[in-house]
């Protein structure tokens, strides 16, 4: 029951295809011309959807390890991205030459 409704929270969670597309533009991975409706925002969206919810998930497991309960805190999200990144779940942006 817990992670059905959790599941139903993810499904109706909702990044904006603008922010996403100012986001992908202020670090100069996409024009500005391309509109927000473009498959490849669409794309980026989902992916990134699909990140938060990892993370999120790594965290709760993160939360039972410490003998933490309630809602989760910024500290389990930190230590869900570290562990994400040190396993090398993590791309990193590196800047065109």
């Amino acid at each position: 029951p817990e992670q059905m409704n959790r599941y139903e929270f993810y499904r109706k969670s909702d990044l904006k295809q603008h922010k996403i597309k100012k986001l992908l533009t202020s670090r100069n991975l996409i024009p500005a011309t391309i509109p927000p409706s473009d498959p490849f925002i669409i794309a980026v969206k989902g992916l990134a959807k699909v990140f938060v919810g990892e993370v999120v998930e790594n965290a709760l497991d993160i939360q039972k390890e410490w003998g933490d309960a309630g809602a989760l805190h910024p500290k389990h999200l930190r230590e869900a991205y570290r562990r994400m990144d040190r396993d090398g779940n993590v791309l990193h942006h590196r800047k065109r030459a």
